[in-house]
């Protein structure tokens, strides 16, 4: 009696088609959809922004939306204690350490006299109630206020923004240190000593506290969040970007791409570099932290080049099955100070060196049939099986020793075959076979030595498979 389980594993192969954006931009938000009541993020990392009180703007009827003669679609708010306000997510925790920055075109409206309204940021947390200890970071009418416990001495002053004209705003933080931009020219700068403890919910034009004395009145036009120090000249370059543009600063359209698996041994790197590059660094290795955390002054032997030109690096053949981590740091041109911009750290996982063969591209015949066990369709169809044929899985290969789940010959078949017929030829690399004689041996049924043939011309000739080894008793 001849008891043989072979099992084939389909492999599911996918691949991330995310469309690359710039490591530092946060979000952007154009504000110019024109109807509804969402703001949209197009910086590819969905943080949408949702319209409260959508009714209560400074539009026809009350509505939010506006068509301005300078500025195109915006959006605008009225001040009230009722009146709209933008809830777009949160901003990360600011520390003493990390680099953010902010900016917005807005026109204030004359008639709002309060001088410490939201235009953007928040005063409560989202459940519009303080913080404890207090804290919050908002830009009104007259400062930009950076606020922990009490102290008001972090607060960065700027002249009053006057009514009825557009200005772009921007603030940069580097560390520890605020610069103001107002149009792009820098108009206030200061130093800040406590950090804040936790991320602030980001509010456009009010907050949920439904109190007129936050609620500003006004428009609004491209609020943009970088995490990343934006440069004297960025800043212009982001005052003036034509509505849907994106300025990238970072290395992006990776080949491989992030994530992707059944990669090429022999790949290269390449990538589109970001707007302002002249030259890169390009890192890689097998760890994600030191590709992720490596730099020039500590390599943590992931630097591959330093300043190359090229968009492109050839790798020496990679190792099968194997997941590696890059990054591309572009270095700007000198009009940006040769800075050094960190980029994304990707992923890709390189082919296996054999593949299971999928179990719907093999049909299975038997010389004949056990009325107990299942037909030779088990041996290919997953049956009894406790974990997944792969070489990269580390459960145990074990089956169940239920009839049911197995292909066992009838007792008067003495000369038991099964065949299989696959989609094509096949190179072999290994085949796994499950025998299990444990309720037969004692009926001196079973098997041990069996002779495995393969042919590649439909059957017409045959030939052994060699050192094939025996069955051992199961």
């Amino acid at each position: 009696m001849k008891l043989t389980f072979v099992i084939f594993v389909l492999g599911l192969v996918l691949t991330d088609t995310t469309i690359a954006q710039p490591a530092d931009l946060y979000a952007r938000w154009p504000l110019n959809e024109g109807e509804g009541e969402m703001v949209f993020d197009i910086s590819g990392n969905d943080l949408h922004g949702m319209i409260q009180n959508a009714d209560n703007g400074l539009g026809p009827d009350g509505s939010v939306w506006v068509e301005d003669p300078v500025r195109g679609t915006v959006i605008s708010v009225n001040g009230t204690a009722d009146g709209a306000f933008v809830r777009a997510g949160e901003i990360p925790q600011m520390t003493l350490t990390n680099d953010f920055t902010w900016a917005f075109w807005a026109k204030h409206n004359a008639e709002n006299t309060a001088d410490n309204d939201i235009i953007l940021g928040n005063r409560m947390d989202e459940n519009a109630v303080d913080f404890v200890p207090r804290q919050f970071i908002k830009f009104t009418p007259t400062k930009f206020e950076w606020h922990m416990n009490g102290n008001g001495d972090d607060n960065l002053e700027y002249d009053d923004i006057p009514a009825d004209v557009w200005l772009h705003h921007a603030v940069v933080k580097t560390a520890d240190q605020l610069t103001y931009y107002r149009n792009g020219i820098e108009a206030g700068s200061g130093t800040f000593t406590q950090p804040l403890d936790f991320p602030q919910p980001l509010f456009f034009g009010g907050d949920n506290e439904a109190a007129a004395g936050e609620n500003w009145s006004g428009f609004m036009s491209e609020v943009q969040l970088y995490t990343y120090a934006l440069t004297s000249d960025e800043v212009l370059q982001v005052m003036v970007l034509p509505v849907g543009s994106v300025i990238r600063t970072s290395a992006y359209k990776e080949i491989p791409s992030n994530k992707a698996i059944d990669v090429s041994i022999d790949t290269d790197l390449s990538w589109t570099q970001g707007d302002y590059a002249d030259t890169h660094d390009v890192y890689f290795s097998t760890v994600f932290e030191d590709a992720n955390d490596a730099d020039r002054t500590n390599s943590l032997d992931a630097l591959l080049s330093q300043d190359q030109d090229p968009n492109m690096y050839d790798l020496d053949r990679l190792d099968y099955g194997q997941t590696y981590y890059w990054r591309i740091d572009d270095v700007n041109v000198p009009l940006t100070s040769s800075t050094v911009f960190k980029g994304k750290t990707w992923q890709f996982t390189t082919e296996l060196f054999d593949y299971a063969i999928p179990g719907d591209r093999i049909t299975a015949t038997a010389s004949s049939q056990s009325e107990e066990s299942g037909g030779p369709e088990k041996t290919i169809d997953g049956s009894g099986l406790t974990s997944v044929m792969h070489p990269i899985d580390t459960r145990d290969d074990t089956h169940s020793t239920e009839i049911s789940d197995m292909w066992v010959s009838s007792k008067t078949d003495m000369a038991p075959w099964i065949q299989y017929n696959f989609d094509k030829p096949y190179k072999l690399d290994s085949m796994l076979v499950w025998n299990f004689n444990g309720i037969l041996i004692w009926n001196m049924l079973g098997l041990k030595a069996v002779n495995v043939e393969y042919s590649t011309n439909g059957g017409t000739t045959w030939q052994s498979l060699s050192n094939f080894p025996d069955f051992t008793k199961a």
